[in-house]
């Protein structure tokens, strides 16, 4: 039998007795690359999911994330350089829930640059509003593992950071983290 994998959040046909509604519904929701498995499990279902099927009826059932992996998500001020002395949040918005594990900043902007806040949504994810020297989170730093909270879909995560060199420059780093699906 093969496994079925679904999409985070979908919804998950479990049977239908027409199967070209099946392919068409299916098709509407979600494409085609799960609608054999659908018609299979619908065939082997329980009595109670026969009787809706009798009623011509489609049966669903929300699904919950069952795996997560490791993503870098990019933080980068871009073509704006953050001006000498000056601070940038710079923000970036997870098309998965994503709950970062390491921030590293490259060697090149680490340092000219302090962190002052790490947020998920509008929560602050730092103890202190003290600013953090970039270069404690440089790309090659050991020890430095967070435990950010889970930023759901649709929310930032934003990175404030304050220059303290004497010269314009352009902020790079990098948040990985476990994203579930």
């Amino acid at each position: 039998m093969p496994l079925e994998i679904y999409p985070p959040g979908a919804l998950q046909f479990v049977g239908h007795d027409d199967d070209d509604n099946v392919d068409a519904l299916l098709s509407a929701a979600a494409g085609d690359t799960w609608a054999a498995g659908v018609r299979a499990k619908a065939r082997r279902s329980s009595p109670a999911v026969q009787q809706r099927l009798q009623r011509n009826s489609a049966l669903v059932r929300e699904s919950e994330p069952d795996r997560y992996r490791e993503y870098p998500l990019g933080f980068d001020s871009g073509a704006t350089l953050v001006a000498a002395a000056g601070t940038s949040t710079i923000t970036s918005r997870p098309q998965v829930a994503f709950k970062g594990k390491r921030l590293a900043v490259s060697r090149s902007s680490a340092p000219s640059f302090a962190i002052t806040d790490i947020k998920v949504g509008n929560v602050s994810q730092l103890p202190t509003t003290d600013a953090i020297p970039a270069e404690a989170f440089a790309d090659n730093a050991f020890g430095m593992n967070l435990d950010l909270d889970t930023c759901q879909v649709a929310m930032n995560i934003s990175i404030s950071v304050e220059n303290i060199a004497l010269a314009s420059a352009r902020f790079r780093a990098a948040l990985i983290g476990h994203a579930v699906m």
